[in-house]
């Protein structure tokens, strides 16, 4: 399978990287690996590192693909980025901008990409890859920005991601993964300052409340047990009457269903003057 584009070489012990691009990355990745496995790598910084920590140490990855004619700009910009040619930070001795040239080949063809991308389907990495990537992630962004940090999108941009998530739907395996993955997570206060921050003056459309009714009354239907009935007290503890619902005592008071939940999880005294708790059935 031929990939064309940036790749790295990282070690996982100094968190050091080569950059390197090819228009045939995976043979490119073989070539390396032969060489290091036999101690005739061109790059002796490289070399000496793969001598000391072993292969295991050393993970082989694509940054990014893109066409023939970028590769040596994109391995400029990601050299730069990584400062790869610090022997500090990478494996890359000198300076890719002795580098970059122009490469006239012709552009791979979208037919020849479909084919990539299909053969790449269904290949997943080994749980030992995917710990020692997730580890290096975790390390790496720590001191260093992420290449969309900073990035504004423009509303010509915005548009076009819109339109191309229009009617696409996850599937049922997708979202089991996204729910077990948000399961047990706790938020902390400076994501939730920053979530605070981004709903305050928004209002949602028309089209949008509708769609969450409609949501919450076939939650209801579906499962009538997630629906508490609500007991209504005076500020004497006088029981007035039960209710089926928040929602419906948020309707009756013109006040939120927030405001109501609140007093029944005790984060509010009162609402309007009178105490409501839930049923326990």
């Amino acid at each position: 399978m031929k990939i064309c584009g940036i790749y790295s070489i990282i070690n996982t012990n100094n968190f050091k990287y080569y950059i390197g691009y090819s228009n045939k990355i995976n043979k490119r990745f073989n070539e390396h690996k032969y060489a290091l496995r036999h101690n005739i790598h061109a790059n002796d910084h490289l070399q000496k590192s793969w001598n000391k920590y072993g292969e295991d140490a050393f993970i082989f990855t694509i940054l990014e693909e893109c066409e023939i004619e970028n590769l040596a700009i994109r391995e400029h910009y990601w050299a730069t980025l990584l400062k790869t040619h610090d022997s500090e930070h990478g494996y890359n001795i000198l300076s890719t901008d002795n580098k970059i040239k122009i490469h006239r080949k012709r552009p791979v063809s979208k037919e020849i990409c479909d084919k990539i991308s299909i053969r790449r389907k269904g290949k997943k990495h080994t749980e030992e890859t995917k710990l020692k990537i997730s580890e290096f992630r975790l390390n790496f962004y720590k001191t260093n920005p992420h290449p969309c940090t900073g990035r504004i999108t423009n509303q010509d941009t915005k548009t076009k991601i819109s339109n191309s998530l229009k009617g696409k739907k996850h599937t049922q395996e997708s979202k089991d993964k996204m729910s077990k993955f948000q399961k047990g997570k706790i938020l902390s206060q400076e994501t939730k300052e920053k979530m605070k921050k981004w709903r305050t003056g928004r209002r949602l459309s028309e089209e949008v409340k509708k769609n969450m009714s409609d949501a919450q009354k076939l939650s209801c239907f579906i499962n009538p047990k997630q629906t508490k009935h609500v007991n209504q007290y005076d500020l004497e503890g006088n029981f007035i009457r039960e209710w089926g619902s928040c929602k419906e005592i948020a309707e009756h008071l013109n006040v939120s269903i927030t405001a109501i939940r609140n007093v029944c999880n005790f984060r509010m005294p009162t609402c309007k003057n009178y105490i409501f708790k839930y049923l326990e059935k």
